[in-house]
């Protein structure tokens, strides 16, 4: 898998061929989504959210206290220290996110704000990729693994019931950051620097140059 983020596009590669391409919302300007690589090792279905304490201080902290009733209704919980969103259609992650450990605790995840997919500029997320039609991407990612079909995903989804599914091999995904690549037909797609990197590199440059 390799996620774009300047083109907020993944694209799944099998032998050097596009297997599928999705649109995805990245990170904010003030939280962008980091550049480094992972293995994708399964896919959880109906998941919880893990809040991050950073996020949770926010505003789902004064939820919990100030509108419980609305907290509740929301999935918040707070259990053994942590601050949890349940499984259901308003949980953050949405329906199924990836299982790719990294140092950055980031992931590619569905998410409810479908909305958002039909931005052309898509950086609203704390780090995070959200996948348009993620469970498309899950399906096409357990493809190789003994009975796993659409059908079958889209009924596990149905049931609530939160599951992990290992696939058959694990799948490298690199999160990059190219504000330019190939558009496979000879030509070249630009894409806007959103957060100011290529503004950094060519300042690298200049001063490489001096020395």
């Amino acid at each position: 898998i390799l996620v774009n983020t300047a083109a907020f596009e993944a694209t799944l590669w099998e032998g050097g061929k596009m297997m599928g391409r999705w649109s995805v919302v990245v990170g904010k300007t003030k939280s962008p989504t980091p550049i480094f690589q992972a293995q994708v090792t399964g896919v959880t279905f109906n998941p919880w959210w893990e809040i991050p304490d950073s996020i949770a201080s926010e505003n789902i902290v004064r939820m919990l206290t100030r509108q419980p009733t609305r907290a509740v209704q929301s999935g918040y919980v707070f259990e053994n220290g942590h601050y949890r969103q349940r499984p259901g259609p308003g949980n953050a992650l949405g329906r199924m996110k990836l299982v790719m450990p990294n140092r950055f605790n980031v992931y590619l995840h569905d998410t409810p704000s479908q909305g958002l997919f039909s931005l052309e500029v898509r950086a609203f997320s704390h780090g995070c990729v959200r996948v348009g039609d993620a469970l498309g991407l899950a399906t096409a990612l357990l493809d190789r693994t003994p009975g796993w079909n659409r059908a079958k995903v889209d009924a596990l989804v149905a049931s609530r019931r939160t599951q992990t599914v290992a696939l058959d091999a694990p799948v490298p995904v690199y999160i990059a950051y190219f504000t330019a690549e190939p558009d496979g037909m000879g030509s070249v797609r630009y894409f806007p620097d959103i957060y100011r990197r290529d503004v950094g590199l060519a300042g690298s440059s200049r001063a490489a140059e001096c020395d």
